[in-house]
């Protein structure tokens, strides 16, 4: 993929309060997208994900983002960004996916 300059156009509209509540992140989601979660990095479905997503939220310190770099490629993209929760801080990579003119996270990993 390469480096787009309109990149920016891929947005996060979560404001920090929006993210303690699962049902704006599971609109990110994209139905067949395999989520990363915990220190073992199981992959889960999204409906999986979504089940667990509201104890996660709650035993988990918050989240700082770094600034993101973003390549696009047709209809997909790939944000890399630095993550800060608690004791790890580490690089993210999502993977994204346009339908229906909305930007959908088909995956991530760390």
């Amino acid at each position: 993929m390469g480096e787009n300059r309109h990149a920016g156009k891929i947005k996060m509209r979560l404001k920090p309060t929006e993210l303690e509540r699962p049902y704006e992140i599971e609109n990110l989601i994209h139905e067949n997208a395999a989520m990363m979660t915990g220190r073992q990095r199981k992959i889960l479905s999204k409906t999986e994900y979504v089940k667990v997503l509201p104890k996660r939220l709650a035993e988990n310190p918050p989240v700082a983002l770094g600034k993101p770099k973003m390549t696009i490629s047709g209809d997909e993209a790939e944000v890399k960004i630095y993550m800060t929760r608690g004791d790890y801080n580490g690089l993210v990579v999502f993977h994204l996916k346009m339908e229906n003119d909305k930007w959908y996270i088909l995956s991530w990993k760390y």
